[in-house]
């Protein structure tokens, strides 16, 4: 591991692997940045009450709290349809 870096942590599923995620760099991060969190739009996090908070397809859905300050949404890379697609 690099220097700093000594502890693995098994998860038995991606949701508590997101919510472990999310609590450790909200533990560890900057200060002034902690709440920040930067999601692919349409990426499924998990079904844990943190995971559901950042992710668009919930909280863009019909009774959905909306999208949180913290929560910054990025388009996902479709070099076909999306934004950034290949030039022929």
């Amino acid at each position: 591991f690099p220097a700093g870096l000594d502890t693995v942590y098994f998860c038995n599923s991606g949701s508590e692997a997101n919510d472990l995620a999310l609590r450790i760099a909200r533990e560890v991060g900057h200060a002034e940045a902690r709440r920040d969190v930067v999601v692919m739009d349409g990426a499924y996090h998990g079904h844990t009450e943190a995971c559901i908070e950042i992710s668009p397809y919930k909280f863009n859905r019909a009774g959905g709290k909306g999208k949180p300050e913290t929560t910054h949404v990025m388009p996902l890379p479709d070099t076909c349809r999306g934004k950034g697609k290949a030039r022929d």
